[in-house]
């Protein structure tokens, strides 16, 4: 038995491992071929819809501001008004947060 392995490994036990790893190379050549192509079609998308971002925003303003005036400046209000209770309600958070810190070094 030990001659028969012997016998193959001398004959064909060689080439049948270097024609699976041939073929094991060629195989994660193609995985990697793909996987490049599969990053670069989502970074074409990406890019695809960072455009339509930004050509949707630019129709929009261009839009209100031009078509419907008056509700433009009522959104730009809205944005104005949201804008300042934010930091309003940051400002009283950080204040009651200070002010907790402060007891608790006192105490």
């Amino acid at each position: 038995m030990t001659n028969k392995v012997l016998n193959f490994e001398n004959d064909g036990g060689d080439q049948l491992s270097r024609k699976s790893l041939l073929k094991e190379s060629e195989h994660l050549s193609n995985s990697e071929r793909l996987i490049d192509e599969q990053i670069e079609l989502a970074s074409r998308t990406h890019e695809n819809l960072l455009y339509q971002r930004s050509t949707i925003d630019s129709f929009n303003s261009t839009l209100i501001g031009e078509k419907l005036g008056s509700i433009g400046g009522l959104l730009k209000k809205i944005k104005v008004r949201r804008r300042r209770q934010t930091v309003i309600l940051a400002l009283v958070i950080a204040s009651c947060l200070g002010f907790l810190l402060l007891y608790f070094r006192l105490a």
